[in-house]
């Protein structure tokens, strides 16, 4: 039996070892077959996979760009309606003080002519209420003379 044994054992080691080398041999052949069938396909893919990721990545690069410049003319637009803005409010507040400035003045003059009107108008009122009782005065008067004639001559007529 160990002779039967060892020649099996030195079988299977010839066996396992035979194999591997066929195993990688027909392994490789298998690659190079497969190669010549599918080589040139699988290169062309890889090349056309590669194009459209190069193709893609100048796309984002582009659209990144245009991207930033839109960005950038957006901002600078923003900012030049901005200080139009800013000017037409500075002239609009410089405008509104102005106006202020000549109602407050307007209100003064105004202020100052009324009050002119006024002491007019007063003093006047005073030089009419005194005519009023100089004329008063003045009928009393001319109405004590007309009735000490009539006395006088009803006197007289008697006498």
């Amino acid at each position: 039996m160990s002779k039967e044994t060892a020649v099996q054992e030195s079988t299977q080691t010839q066996t396992d070892a035979a194999p591997k080398p066929v195993t990688a041999d027909a392994s490789r052949q298998l690659h190079e077959i497969r190669d010549l069938l599918f080589g040139e396909q699988l290169r062309a893919t890889h090349q056309r996979a590669e194009e459209l990721e190069y193709r893609l990545q100048q796309q984002l690069q582009d659209m990144a760009s245009a991207f930033s410049s839109a960005l950038k003319q957006l901002q600078d637009d923003t900012q030049q309606r901005l200080a139009e803005m800013s000017q037409r409010l500075e002239a609009l507040d410089e405008k509104h003080t102005q106006q202020a400035k000549n109602l407050a003045q307007d209100i003064t003059t105004l202020s100052g002519q009324v009050a002119d009107n006024h002491q007019e108008l007063a003093d006047q009122l005073a030089a009419t209420s005194n005519d009023l009782k100089n004329n008063k005065t003045d009928r009393k008067m001319l109405a004590n003379l007309l009735s000490s004639m009539a006395n006088n001559l009803s006197v007289d007529e008697q006498i």
